[in-house]
């Protein structure tokens, strides 16, 4: 029955890509990020340029490098348009099939195959992980990478305990896994980090020597910095910095708007909403208020405890390699970035996720020990995650139903401004991808001299060296934006478009007097 469950769930997951892949534009542009366009952009100008730009115009390494890697042969090959979008998203959802197979072979040492079974078919049809498929951005590749990792600390988890010889063959595997997961997304730090620390708490040949502990620490470290130079050599090639850009403008944006500790803190107390009650409610499509999460929470926490009472236990391990890094990650997020993107939840999503299907079935079997009530329990989530996917496909996901309007709007715009004019644009992936004139990047995500600028307070200056005589956007990112220049922009509005959805309401067209 288990494996009949995964059948229909990969059945039902297949109709539901080949229903994305066949959609028109406009839904399309409904769920796809803005910063998908960006990284398709810049994979074009790789793939036949070999120069590392979004506009053409500066210079960036605002990305994460291995999608990058994935997607600028795809550039090479299609065109650019849908098409190269469409490819893009299939990608994403490959990423999500092989994350559910790695959760398959993760979790049937844990918990047993049945339980496995069903949880691979949950991550194939939770709506949370097709949410961030779709996006077609790092989030459903970092979410494979995450779970190799786990099935490498597993295993040099487990000769460790063992202390067996082969400890070191686990341990290269594990150290490579800890690479390839920062070049996937730049807060895989924080988990090689961490893991880092548990080298050196608990040592992987023995605990007698120093020298058991030193080694596998400098020998990991040394092969997550082998994985991570070749991207730091690039970006000194290509914009002469080692710093991300769009990183660090992000981190630029949160100085502004947290000036204190304690504004960091309130972030901090919204970072955690987003990273859990977000998370749970994508997961359930429910709209989770604070007393029906910490009400979930509490049934978790319980779980938790009673797992951890047998704290040796393989289960109680496991738990702890999943949620010290979301924990950590929630804490660094609070305090140092104010922007929220659902493809951030890949490792929240996952850890929810993995913590479920390892607490839940562990505590059954805790205190019921012959096994009674585990089939009812795996029947309830069966049809449980069914009915969820059914009814958010019903129900229907349109996170971003303005972008539809940008792009009429940059269409409508290239008949206002005049020929080999360029706009700038600080959303600008979605006019520059469709747009027929040339669209400058402001907001410093992909442009190093923009982040440059930004950094100095010097915006204006930038948009006047470009030579920008149109900028086209929302006006709050306008407002934003003045607070970085020296001098204010005296701006004209020759143009106003509807944005269904968006606070403002309009997308606007300023000519630079």
């Amino acid at each position: 029955m288990r494996r009949a469950f995964l059948t229909v769930a990969s059945v039902a997951w297949l109709a539901a890509v080949l229903r994305v892949l066949t959609a028109d534009i406009d839904w399309l542009l409904g769920v796809v990020p803005d910063d998908t366009f960006y990284y398709l952009l810049i994979a074009r100008n790789l793939a036949h340029t070999g120069r590392s730009t979004f506009d053409g115009v500066s210079a960036t390494n605002g990305y994460h490098p291995l999608w990058m890697a994935v997607l600028v042969p795809l550039a090479g090959w299609l065109p650019v348009g849908v098409p190269l979008l469409r490819v893009a998203l299939a990608m994403a959802f490959a990423c999500q099939a092989a994350t559910a197979a790695l959760i398959l072979r993760g979790l049937r040492p844990l918990v047993g195959d049945d339980w496995a079974y069903v949880a691979a078919g949950c991550w194939l049809i939770n709506p949370l992980a097709f949410s961030i498929a779709l996006t077609a951005t790092e989030g459903a590749l970092y979410a494979a990478v995450l779970m190799v990792v786990f099935l490498a600390h597993q295993a040099l988890r487990r000769d460790a305990q063992a202390r067996r010889a082969g400890s070191w063959k686990r341990l290269l595997p594990f150290a490579f896994a800890l690479g390839v997961l920062c070049l996937t997304r730049t807060d895989g730090i924080i988990v090689a980090a961490l893991s880092l620390m548990w080298l050196v708490i608990s040592g992987t040949a023995g605990r007698a020597a120093i020298r058991d502990r030193i080694e596998p620490v400098a020998i990991t470290a040394a092969i997550v910095g082998l994985c991570i130079v070749p991207w730091w050599l690039f970006s000194l090639v290509q914009v002469g910095s080692v710093t991300q850009d769009s990183g660090a403008m992000k981190m630029l944006w949160a100085a502004d708007a947290l000036p204190n500790y304690a504004d960091r803190l309130a972030n901090l107390n919204r970072t955690l909403d987003f990273f859990g009650r977000r998370s749970l409610s994508l997961t359930m499509v429910w709209h989770f208020s604070w007393w029906t999460f910490a009400l979930c929470a509490t049934g978790l926490v319980v779980m938790l405890i009673g797992v951890v009472r047998h704290w040796r236990c393989e289960q109680a391990a496991a738990l702890r390699s999943v949620l010290v890094p979301a924990l950590v990650l929630t804490l660094v997020y609070g305090f140092v970035l104010v922007e929220r993107q659902v493809w951030w939840l890949a490792l929240p999503g996952l850890a929810l996720m993995l913590t479920m299907f390892i607490a839940g079935p562990t505590v059954l079997r805790l205190t019921r020990p012959r096994g009674r009530g585990e089939t009812a329990a795996l029947s309830a989530v069966m049809v449980c995650a069914l009915a969820v996917f059914g009814r958010w496909h019903v129900k229907g996901y349109t996170p971003y139903p303005w972008q539809p309007d940008v792009r009429r709007s940059q269409l409508a715009i290239a008949d206002i401004v005049p020929a080999g004019q360029s706009i700038g644009c600080f959303n600008a992936g979605i006019p520059a991808f469709f747009g027929p004139r040339r669209v400058v990047a402001l907001d410093g995500l992909v442009s190093h001299q923009a982040r440059q600028a930004w950094e100095t307070q010097t915006l204006d200056d930038f948009i006047r060296q470009r030579d920008l005589h149109f900028v086209a956007d929302e006006e709050r990112i306008m407002a934003k934006a003045q607070r970085f220049m020296h001098t204010r922009l005296e701006l004209e509005v020759v143009g106003s478009y509807p944005l269904r959805g968006w606070p403002t309401g309009a997308r606007l067209l300023w000519r630079l007097r």
